[in-house]
């Protein structure tokens, strides 16, 4: 499937990364181990899907000798904020949150990750449209008359 990704791309991960905040956050409600391994799955196959086409989407536009550099230090970087928020979440001497708190807090984080995708998104397509809604008017009025013979 072809998809302008510049301009799409954050509307679809604001969509998806909702979908992650909505399984967590249903994971946090239900006492079904069941449940809550079917809402993982879907969690963990929508987050390995982002992931790889993220990093696609990044390598694609980089050259070849950069790639171990600026993918490297994404994952470097994506792992420093991972660690810290799970060690200020699960912290026993900081906030001393429940299990129930703490599936709450990372749907609230994915939530608030999913607003401002969407938020972006929106913002990128609108200006695109406009953008070539004023081009082809552009062009229409710079157009040269037709001679007559």
């Amino acid at each position: 499937m072809s998809l302008e990704w510049s301009v799409w791309g954050e509307l679809i991960l604001g969509a998806f990364t909702f979908l992650m905040a909505g399984a967590i956050f249903l994971m946090d409600l239900t006492d079904n181990i069941w449940i809550n391994y079917l809402f993982f799955f879907v969690f963990k196959t929508v987050y390995m899907q982002l992931s790889t086409i993220c990093t696609f989407q990044i390598a694609e536009m980089l050259n070849r000798q950069r790639y171990a550099l600026v993918l490297g230090m994404n994952s470097f970087v994506g792992t420093i904020l991972q660690s810290v928020l799970t060690a200020v979440v699960i912290s026993s001497r900081s906030l001393h949150l429940t299990i129930i708190s703490q599936f709450a807090i990372y749907a609230s984080y994915f939530a608030a990750i999913s607003l401002l995708f969407t938020a972006r998104g929106v913002y990128t397509v609108l200006h695109t449209k406009r953008s070539a809604g004023g081009n082809q008017e552009e062009r229409a009025t710079n157009l040269p008359e037709a001679s007559h013979l």
